[in-house]
């Protein structure tokens, strides 16, 4: 089956490659952490969506879970993060001395807001 096949192609082709920074957005990916190795890996993690900010959620609950073939809990992903890369002021999975504050200015200098009173809704997913 292609889909099982593929994660064992990628850890082929990164065997031989040395990698010292491990990022990292779904904490709990099976796959990401069949390549990643705490031994030599320096793990840091960035924001996966509304998990940063809504509580309880699947990274705040049953913290003790196995997250990945090598047996490595959620705990441990967490702790092991050296920083997490985040938009937001406050974060429901990392304790705030490890939290980096990527700035989030999405205005450009020339905006100008429309006047013609309607409302424009977007939704991010």
């Amino acid at each position: 089956m292609i889909i099982k096949k593929w994660p064992n192609e990628l850890r082929e082709k990164l065997e031989n490659i040395k990698i010292d920074k491990f990022y990292l957005a779904s904490l709990d990916n099976p796959i990401a952490h069949s390549i990643f190795n705490p031994s030599f890996m320096r793990l840091f993690t960035f924001d996966d969506g509304s998990t940063s900010i809504i509580a309880p959620n699947m990274y705040t609950r049953y913290t003790d879970r196995v997250v990945g073939p090598k047996e490595i809990t959620l705990e441990r992903v967490i702790n092991l993060s050296q920083a997490h890369y985040t938009i937001f002021d406050t974060n429901t999975v990392f304790p705030t001395e490890k939290l980096i504050k990527i700035p989030f200015d999405t205005k450009p200098k020339d905006f100008a807001r429309a006047t013609n009173g309607k409302t424009v809704k977007v939704f991010l997913g």
